[in-house]
């Protein structure tokens, strides 16, 4: 490259970061399965200091996928996960891609208004979400004509994912495990690489619901070495 054709912002682009980005042509399943291969034991997330581990988020987004193909599932299948951050969050999206389903990310701050266009525009039919938001879920869901509504309301719980210490005050909680010992079916044949496939349903601000876009894998790839590039630190 000559100096001519060298942009200028080069001249203050900081040394840490590359300047070319090399994007995997991989789909995000086939991503975590990789890393569950290689780094079985390494946190892929950390929630109050509970580690959950690469093997034991694919284990668990495993069981779930097979749930949800138990539940009629099939592939380019709308389900919604309504959570705030936190481990399930992680486990529901892959559970989802590994059952060939379409992923709809609804935002936590939406109320009951809300929630029920994220039911009827894309034709959800099961919603993943958390105790403190699985009320929202029903009465969206309630006031919808019969034809229209959810199959099933999952709900799990923030605590589960805590150490110990912190979530023993909500032990009382009624919760179960639907997916405990589920397998899901073989994946099709394109479906691990095939970073074109639907991944989510892009909706509009809190209070704004619009239309539903489709998003492939490889756009979110182009958001994951931005998160790397900002937590890198300074040389």
């Amino acid at each position: 490259m000559t100096a001519a054709a060298v942009p200028r912002h080069f001249a203050i682009w900081p040394k840490r970061l590359p300047r070319q980005l090399a994007l995997p042509d991989t789909s995000l399943w086939f991503n975590l399965e990789v890393s569950a291969r290689r780094y079985p034991d390494k946190a892929a997330y950390s929630f109050f200091g509970r580690r959950l581990s690469f093997a034991d988020l694919l284990a668990q987004a495993e069981a779930l996928a097979g749930w949800l193909q138990a539940q009629g599932i099939a592939k380019g299948d709308r389900v919604a996960v309504f959570m705030q951050n936190c481990p399930q969050f992680a486990i529901a999206v892959h559970a989802m891609l590994r059952a060939d389903a379409v992923v709809v990310p609804v935002n936590p701050m939406n109320k009951a208004d809300e929630f029920g266009h994220y039911i009827t525009d894309p034709g959800t039919k099961i919603v993943l979400t958390t105790a403190d938001l699985v009320g929202i879920v029903a009465e969206a869901d309630g006031r919808l004509p019969a034809a229209q509504r959810l199959r099933h309301v999952v709900a799990t719980r923030l605590t589960e994912a805590m150490p110990t210490r912190l979530g023993a005050a909500a032990l009382h909680q009624r919760h179960h495990r639907p997916a405990q010992g589920l397998h899901p079916q073989p994946p099709h044949a394109d479906a691990q690489r095939d970073v074109r496939r639907p991944l989510g349903f892009q909706h509009a601000r809190v209070g704004e619901p619009g239309r539903g876009a489709d998003v492939p894998h490889h756009r979110l790839h182009l958001r994951l070495p931005w998160v790397r590039w900002r937590a890198a630190p300074p040389r």
